[in-house]
């Protein structure tokens, strides 16, 4: 394993801040799996079981980028021996990878879950899929960690240490084929999906409802469409921060900017998901509404 120091080009200062919003992203994530938690039995549908998969994977991929993009850590890694920064990196990328993986494989799961519920109702309750939906998130989780695992631990030469965590000085082959195929199966799952409810949600609106299941159900939709959205839109600025480092000639401000964007917008992207979701379901506000009025009832009786 080849290991060069780069200097850190942009302040310390910028690195604390996405260090924060990291650490916010996990406290307001965690939080909102506790509220979650104490919906009714009853209320726990598929959608429910997604929205808890998809913020368990926000949590993930906060941890992964509080460790691998750490300044102050990669340096003491800098400094530690061959096999310990050795099984740092490929441990830290292998989880990092393994967030990102699951991300898209939900969020196809979930468009997949929401085609059916807007195009063909009346299947809901023989789908296979929706059926085992634990079965398929296991799948999610344990074969994203395996395919990652041997992807990054089958190559784990010509990384370096810079401000951007640990970057490839080449490309991994075996990680770029197998990431890339599968980013590209799963967005086309979503983009097909998506396609096809988005004109039966055009129907519903022409019916003019206001209220009950349509609503419930559009507000659902537009809300996983809005964050598959802005999740794809994340990979722009990180699939430039890694081609800019493979570029000779290029400005290491431009170079370190367009990474510590992809950083940035990476560690604000959870926040803002858990944001939509209690702006977009309007039942979920008067769930928590109603949590703090069952606290405010208790708390005077608890001080008698």
């Amino acid at each position: 394993m080849t290991v060069r120091v780069v200097r850190n080009a942009v302040p310390m200062a910028v690195d604390l801040l996405v260090k924060q919003r990291n650490s916010y992203n996990i406290i307001f994530n965690i939080l909102n799996l506790f509220v979650l938690r104490s919906l009714e039995k009853s209320k726990r549908t598929t959608y429910f079981w997604i929205i808890v998969n998809i913020m368990i994977s926000d949590v993930a991929a906060s941890i992964a980028f509080f460790f691998l993009f750490n300044c102050w850590l990669n340096m003491d890694v800098v400094s530690s021996t061959y096999a310990t920064a050795k099984i740092y990196q490929v441990v830290v990328l292998i989880f990092a990878f393994t967030s990102f993986m699951t991300r898209n494989c939900i969020f196809a799961l979930a468009s997949y879950e929401r085609y059916i519920f807007i195009c063909r109702p009346l299947s809901v309750s023989s789908n296979k899929v929706l059926n085992n939906l634990g079965i398929c998130f296991v799948i999610i989780w344990v074969g994203s960690c395996v395919l990652m695992a041997v992807s990054l631990a089958t190559g784990t030469e010509n990384y370096c240490y810079g401000e951007f965590g640990v970057m490839p000085l080449k490309f991994n082959p075996q990680l770029d084929v197998v990431f890339g195929v599968c980013m590209t199966i799963t967005c086309f799952i979503c983009i097909l999906c998506w396609f096809r409810a988005w004109k039966e949600l055009k129907k519903m609106e022409r019916r003019n409802t206001t209220g009950g299941d349509d609503l419930t159900v559009r507000r659902s939709a537009q809300y996983i469409m809005l964050m598959f959205v802005m999740f794809y839109l994340s990979y722009i600025p990180t699939i430039l921060g890694v081609v800019f480092n493979q570029v000779g000639g290029l400005s290491q401000n431009l170079v370190s900017g367009t990474r510590w964007i992809s950083n940035f917008y990476q560690s604000l992207y959870s926040i803002l998901n858990v944001i939509a979701y209690i702006l977009m379901t309007p039942g979920y506000r008067l769930h928590i509404s109603s949590l703090f009025k069952k606290m405010s009832a208790v708390a005077p009786t608890g001080n008698r």
